[in-house]
């Protein structure tokens, strides 16, 4: 069977929505950023956005014929300032470790969600005001159903 990722990602994006959290499908959410549309104008609503990255496949060890497949994710969270980029990468880590295990999507069964990875804190010098992202790695493992 075919793996379909986005069914995943829908599946994922669709858990963060829950939290209440601002996580976008691979760009900043319309509520993200400054408040006002400009930088240094209003308030800076912190937020993440999720990307999806490589699928590897592996031979399942237990069933024959059938295919294991290990989903990479990566969440970009950001803030106005460092502790409120860090801040809202902990809510996500902490939202991401709260999916629950196992579901069915597209044929297959996520069987595992974990963080594989808290990237640093990056201050981004592109405009001013700065602005700050961490970019965290998460993977979840899968297998066809």
């Amino acid at each position: 069977m075919t793996f379909v990722r986005s069914a995943l990602t829908d599946r994922i994006l669709s858990a963060l929505a829950l939290s209440g959290l601002l996580v976008g499908d691979h760009s900043a959410p319309p509520q993200g950023g400054w408040s006002k549309g400009m930088p240094n104008v209003g308030e800076f609503a912190a937020y993440s956005v999720l990307s999806s990255g490589a699928v590897t496949i592996t031979p399942s060890a237990l069933r024959t014929g059938k295919f294991d497949h290990s989903a990479a994710y990566t969440i970009r969270s950001y803030g106005g300032v460092r502790s409120q980029a860090d801040d809202i990468a902990a809510m996500v880590r902490d939202m991401v470790q709260q999916i629950v295990v196992p579901f069915s999507f597209g044929g297959h069964k996520a069987r595992l969600f974990w963080c594989s990875g808290i990237g640093p804190v990056d201050r981004m010098d592109d405009q001013h005001p700065k602005y700050w992202r961490e970019s965290d790695s998460f993977r979840v493992e899968c297998f066809a159903l």
